[in-house]
């Protein structure tokens, strides 16, 4: 592995059949996540964006009813992927977040997502 194949603590994209985050959005709809052990979030790339989204623990904590194991948060995340791309997405919006910069989730945003569009 080369410099720069490694940033934030994730790899880049090796593999020609995973997404990659400057792929168009639709083809991204669902996030692949890492976990990060040095600031305990989960991590996954905003499609169409570049940034680095991160969710910390305590943020699954409010979600799942209990102190979460990061394995509970990946399965968390996994079983509502499209949901955090969609909190993702709203974020960036809201916040009019530039390009390519990092931001975090909260468990509210993650819930509004979760709620679907409101009427």
């Amino acid at each position: 592995m080369t410099a720069g194949q490694f940033q934030q603590g994730r790899p880049a994209t090796l593999h020609p059949e995973l997404p990659d985050s400057n792929a168009p959005e639709h083809f991204c709809d669902a996030p692949v996540a890492t976990w990060r052990g040095d600031i305990d979030a989960l991590q996954f790339t905003a499609a169409g964006h570049g940034g680095v989204c991160m969710i910390h623990r305590l943020a699954f904590r409010s979600l799942v009813g209990r102190m979460p194991e990061s394995d509970d948060c990946l399965a968390y995340f996994s079983a509502h992927a499209k949901n955090f791309a969609a909190a993702a997405r709203q974020k960036i919006a809201a916040q009019t977040i530039q390009p390519g910069r990092n931001f975090h989730l909260n468990s509210r945003d993650i819930r509004r997502a979760l709620a679907g569009p409101s009427s």
